[in-house]
């Protein structure tokens, strides 16, 4: 078993990535909270309670897009937590246009197993790119 929490968190994004329930299961806790900061108008942002529900949610967002790659910039720890700078960038499919953001991870520990997973991001960039409209206009939807 894993004890390292960044080795911990490496291995649930490779899990996530390709969307093995079974390996998450054996890193996160039955009712992990997984919490991402967008807004209403983009799908998905929220709250969620289960390997399930990440895993739907992670599916939808990634089948929205083409050429999306996830860059961890760096990773530090402290007690129960790991925090990680995201550098993502992705085309979206329905617009053809290119977004890229970065985002900050959070993952908390408990036992071994991540109980709990929180994503700060400005997602004027992913709005942008989603919706025909103006930064400006984005801008005011994330807010």
């Amino acid at each position: 078993m894993l004890t390292d929490p960044k080795q911990l968190v490496i291995k649930v994004y490779e899990a996530l990535a390709k969307g093995d329930r079974q390996r998450l299961q054996d890193l996160m806790a039955p009712e992990v909270q997984w919490s991402d900061n967008a807004p209403p108008e983009m799908r998905g942002g929220g709250t969620f309670f289960g390997i399930d529900a990440i895993i739907k949610y992670v599916a939808s967002n990634i089948g929205e897009t083409t050429t999306f790659k996830i860059e961890r910039e760096w990773m530090m720890s402290e007690e129960n937590r790991v925090v990680v700078l995201i550098h993502e960038t992705a085309r979206v499919q329905r617009t053809k246009r290119m977004f890229e953001i970065f985002s900050i991870h959070v993952f908390t520990f408990v036992d071994g197993k991540v109980v709990k997973f929180e994503n700060f991001f400005d997602p004027t960039p992913i709005l942008k790119a989603t919706y025909d409209i103006t930064y400006t206009e984005a801008e005011a939807l994330a807010e």
